[in-house]
């Protein structure tokens, strides 16, 4: 079974130290690496931490509420379907980040286009 935290709450799933680092990687690890290995409990419980961290990232970026919470949607899916993929190479947060980044590009394209 993965290691859980007692309950998943804002408190419970904050992800940030005093220095305001991500430390999603260090205190989730096993539950990272069971979710990729398709425990969707697993994944189901990663998706709800993720989930403050990534919209916080998005809202930065965009300056939008609305499109944040559009961009933090998409963000999950991709990570619900590349997590499997995820090699540990590098910090989940670092990972996240990049696919929330590159995800606001794509979105900023869309609009230009439009």
């Amino acid at each position: 079974p993965a290691e859980r935290p007692e309950r998943v709450s804002r408190e419970s799933a904050k992800t940030f130290d005093s220095a305001n680092h991500c430390v999603l990687g260090e205190r989730y690890s096993s539950l990272i690496k069971q979710a990729a290995e398709g425990d969707t409990e697993a994944l189901t419980l990663l998706l709800r931490v993720a989930r403050p961290v990534i919209y916080d990232w998005a809202s930065q970026m965009t300056g939008d509420r609305d499109e944040a919470e559009d961009i933090t949607q998409a963000v999950l899916v991709r990570v619900w379907i590349r997590l499997p993929g995820f090699r540990g190479v590098s910090r989940i947060s670092s990972w996240l980040f990049r696919i929330t980044a590159n995800q606001v590009s794509e979105n900023r394209r869309r609009e230009t286009v439009r």
